[in-house]
Formats: C-alpha cells, sequence, structure tokens
C-alpha cells in the first residue's frame, strides 16, 4: 500500500470515529429528560415531603394505637420530668393526671423498686435510660401473678402444718387419754371436793379428746354431725370454759330464751372459742366482751363486740388471711380457722364497724342446715 492510500483510509477512519462518538452523544442527549423549571422542581419537592409525611403519620399513628391498646402502663420522661402517659398508666397511677411536668421523685415508687404495692394493686416497675433527654418508665399490673405465687406459699403451709398438727393431735390425745384415766382413777380414791375436781378433770380431758376427734374426722371427710342447741346454754357453757383461762374477764350476754338452732355444735364452739380467744388477748386491751343474739327471718346473728383497743387500720382489709398477726408469737390462723368454720356451717363471718373502741365480728348462721346425707339420697 503507498503511503497515499495509507493516508486516505486513516483520515476515513477518523472521519467515522467522529460520526459514532457525535451519533451516541446525540443519543444520550435525547435521553436526558428536559430539565425541570423552578415551579416545577418545587411541586416535586413538596409532594415528595407530602408522602413522606403521610408514612410517618400513618407510622405514628400505628405506634400509638399499639402503646394505647397494651396492658402496660408507659410513662414518658423528657428532661427528668413527666411529660405523657397512657391509658393504662393512668389506670394503675390515677395521680398521674396532675404530674404532668413534675418531677419523678413525686410517684410512688423509685428507680430500683421492682414489685410495688399500690393500694389493692401489685404492680412491676422498670426504668429505662432516664440519663437522656428522653426516658421511658414501664407499670405492668402483677397482681394475679403475684396471688398466685402467695396463695402457693400459704398452700405449702398448710400442707405442712396440716401433717405437723395430725402428728400434734395424735399425740394429745394420746396423753389426755392419760390424763383422763388417772383422773378418773383419783376420783375413785378421794373423797368430797377434791373427788369432784378429779371428776371434773377427767370429763375435761375427754371432752377435749373428743373435739379433737371431730375436727379432725371433718378435716378428713367434711360431713357435719347436725344437732338441734338451745343457743342461749351454748353460750353460757362456752363463756364457762373461757372464763377458766382469765377469770376477771367480762362477758354479757343478750340472747332470747328458747333459741334453738340446728347446726354442727363442735365446729360452732371451736369458731366462737377463736373468735372470743382473740378478745381476751393481752395484746387487744380488752376488759369485757359483749355477745348479742337475734333472729331475722329463717337466721340467727351473732355480734361479739370487745371494749380493747380495735384492728388496726391497715390489718382490716387482711384481718382474716392466714399467718397475718401483730402478736410476736402468733400465727395467725385463729379469725382465718374461725372464718373456715362458719363456712362450713353454711354462714358468714364478717368484721363489723364498732361506734366504740374496741373490736366488733358479726356472724350469720341458719337456723337450720339441711343434711346433705338425706340431700343426696
Amino acid at each position: 500500500m503507498d503511503s497515499y492510500s495509507f493516508l486516505v483510509i486513516s483520515i476515513l477512519t477518523l472521519i467515522i470515529i467522529i460520526l459514532v462518538y457525535s451519533l451516541i452523544i446525540t443519543i444520550k442527549r435525547f435521553k436526558r429528560p428536559a430539565p425541570l423549571s423552578s415551579p416545577a422542581r418545587l411541586d416535586a419537592i413538596v409532594a415528595l415531603a407530602a408522602a413522606k409525611h403521610k408514612e410517618a403519620s400513618l407510622a405514628s399513628s400505628l405506634l400509638h394505637e399499639v402503646v394505647e391498646s397494651m396492658d402496660m402502663g408507659i410513662i414518658l420522661v423528657k428532661n427528668g420530668a413527666i411529660d405523657s402517659f397512657n391509658p393504662t398508666a393512668k389506670r394503675l397511677l390515677p395521680e398521674l393526671k396532675g404530674l404532668i411536668g413534675s418531677d419523678l421523685s413525686y410517684l410512688r415508687f423509685k428507680p430500683g423498686d421492682k414489685n410495688i404495692k399500690l393500694d389493692k394493686k401489685v404492680v412491676q416497675t422498670a426504668f429505662m435510660d432516664l440519663t437522656s433527654p428522653m426516658g421511658l418508665v414501664t407499670i405492668q399490673d402483677v397482681t394475679e401473678s403475684f396471688d398466685m405465687a402467695s396463695k402457693l406459699k400459704v398452700k405449702e403451709r398448710f400442707s405442712l402444718m396440716g401433717r405437723l398438727s395430725g402428728q400434734m393431735a395424735h399425740q394429745l390425745k394420746t396423753e389426755l387419754s392419760v390424763i383422763a384415766g388417772r383422773a378418773q382413777l383419783l376420783s375413785l380414791k378421794l373423797v368430797d371436793e377434791n373427788s369432784r375436781e378429779a371428776r371434773l378433770i377427767y370429763q375435761e380431758a375427754r371432752s377435749i379428746s373428743q373435739k379433737i376427734s371431730h375436727l379432725l374426722s371433718f378435716y378428713k371427710y367434711q360431713e357435719l354431725q347436725l344437732c338441734e342447741i338451745d343457743l342461749l346454754s351454748f353460750l353460757n357453757h362456752l363463756v364457762s370454759n373461757l372464763k377458766k383461762n382469765k377469770e376477771d374477764f367480762i362477758f354479757e350476754i343478750n340472747c332470747p330464751d328458747e333459741l334453738i338452732i340446728n347446726t354442727d355444735p363442735y365446729l360452732l364452739e371451736s369458731a366462737l372459742f377463736l373468735i372470743m380467744q382473740n378478745s381476751m388477748e393481752e395484746e387487744m386491751e380488752a376488759s369485757m366482751s359483749r355477745v348479742d343474739t337475734i333472729q331475722i327471718n329463717s337466721s340467727v346473728r351473732v355480734t361479739i363486740c370487745d371494749n380493747g383497743k380495735g384492728i388496726q387500720d391497715n390489718m382490716i382489709e387482711q384481718i382474716f388471711d392466714p399467718f397475718v398477726t401483730t402478736r410476736e408469737n402468733g400465727l395467725g390462723l385463729g379469725l382465718f380457722m374461725a372464718r373456715e368454720l362458719i363456712d362450713k356451717l353454711k354462714g358468714r363471718l364478717y368484721l363489723d364497724e364498732n361506734p366504740e373502741k374496741g373490736a366488733c365480728f358479726n356472724i350469720e348462721l341458719p337456723m337450720e342446715i339441711e343434711d346433705e346425707k338425706n340431700t343426696d339420697s
């Protein structure tokens, strides 16, 4: 190839490259959208912002609905002060309504508290990141779980006490049998007053042994031993036994003559004994107890009031709960057992308001308990 031909081919190649490059640039310019004018560009930005705001509002609304429906109280804290809260928090802590903007110290709990008793509720709290400008306090009602745990503990303690009571009852009955036998022998050898005293010891030992057997049999088989009793004579006999422990204690009985009820005398005597014995405790500071009975249609109400210092305000709600006591050496089972026994007699035991100083208990009993064995047949 001569030099002229090479020059021509080189020029033609250069022209083709230039044409291709120009074509590519033209195509790119054709595909690129025309630039928006200022008003159009502003409208696009506004539309995009509106769409994002709508998405944020929807997410915020959804989050708000979730928080509102949660069974957990949420308190929003801003710069160490209460900023807002959800309805559950307001339900658990009604005082929150007046604490907006107040310091957290106005709450009835503080950081570090976990299970807190608030009135009749038990709540569990958690404090989250209170050192930053925004923080959270969560409150959850755990009353039901707390009660279940408490009942389980009580059940375990009762199970243990039941086993111990059975063993102790067996030992007591054995000892009482020995005392009754010895007292009976003494009554035969002694004369006059000493012989009568020995017979009384024998009778009391036998009576206590029978009561223990009856109570154990009842809790084992849950059967009532029903019979008719004259309530006035019944109360007088009970008071005479109580006064043996504290002769200077005064009992005043107001009961109509020939008021007959059909009930289990052993269970009723045990229940009344526990209630009246409670009034005689030194801690109650009572010197007298009044027992009033009245018939109301087909039931009878027995009211027992003393002139002691009464029941402390913080004990009223739990006075019949097991293992609750203000006495240093008390078990806290007396009034609990009394109410259990009255329940078995188809009755009701409750604390009444006493306009005077002292504790006052009401017992409502049916005049006649229908025999369940006859009902079943």
